[in-house]
């Protein structure tokens, strides 16, 4: 049974998770476009205003939930008005269309504060990695963990910018951490968190679909393993497992 986080856990937690913040804020911020990123903010941007139908239709809604609503606020000179663009219905010619109506400095601050809600991904990761390495381990183990994670350039990299990269690590992360708990406690409560995070992963990236047959294949096999057989935990997950991940979609 794990102990409560002592104080100068706490402390270290903290101070991890605030340089690792500090870090991706300032790399937001210095950080230049990126080739894909006009054509996730066009399209985050549609999604806000019940519009985004365009080509090629590649991102789940996820980052454009949480970030879309910065351009929405802060508005987009949609080209709709130039026909020979708009009238491909594709996010990319449309997108670098939209970039060359902005000024240098409307760019930089629409992508800048766009990223900010994205950054809970990567610290929510790390937060992860922490949690569960404490489990796993022991608090010093964990926290070395998150300090490792919080240093790698691939997550820095990519944590910064308006993508679903680290959205998509979260939710992996998290949906085998709820899998590692339903496996050393098959109960409802835990097919429950099974659930969101399968609906978290399937939002975030539609490779993460992967998912979905393994989802129903850890609770079928660990159910199995008991004796006597659970039958009725095993159809309640089940039905909890199609429910939620369908009425969150």
């Amino acid at each position: 049974m794990q102990h409560r986080p002592e104080r100068w856990e706490l402390f270290v937690l903290a101070l991890i998770l605030s340089a690792f913040a500090a870090v991706l804020v300032s790399l937001a911020w210095k950080t230049g476009v990126t080739i894909d990123e006009p054509a996730h903010v066009l399209s985050a941007h549609l999604y806000w205003i019940g519009e985004d139908n365009l080509a090629a239709g590649d991102m789940p809604p996820a980052i454009k939930i949480l970030g879309g609503w910065v351009s929405h606020l802060a508005g987009l000179p949609i080209p709709r008005d130039n026909p020979a663009v708009w009238s491909t219905q594709h996010e990319w010619p449309i997108s670098l269309e939209m970039m060359s109506r902005m000024s240098h400095a409307q760019i930089h601050n629409v992508f800048f504060y766009s990223r900010l809600p994205l950054l809970v991904f990567p610290l929510a990761c790390a937060l992860l990695v922490w949690y569960w390495g404490r489990q796993l381990f022991s608090p010093i183990t964990a926290l070395l963990m998150m300090g490792v994670f919080s240093l790698s350039p691939t997550v820095l990299g990519h944590g910064c910018l308006f993508k679903n990269d680290l959205a998509a690590s979260f939710s992996y992360l998290l949906f085998w951490y709820c899998a590692w708990r339903f496996w050393k406690e098959p109960q409802l409560r835990q097919a429950v968190f099974l659930a969101v995070a399968l609906l978290i992963a399937i939002l975030a990236k539609f490779s993460l679909l992967i998912l979905v047959p393994l989802a129903p294949a850890i609770i079928l096999v660990r159910c199995f393993t008991l004796r006597p057989i659970p039958y009725r935990l095993a159809a309640l997950s089940l039905l909890v497992l199609f429910l939620v991940p369908y009425a969150g979609v």
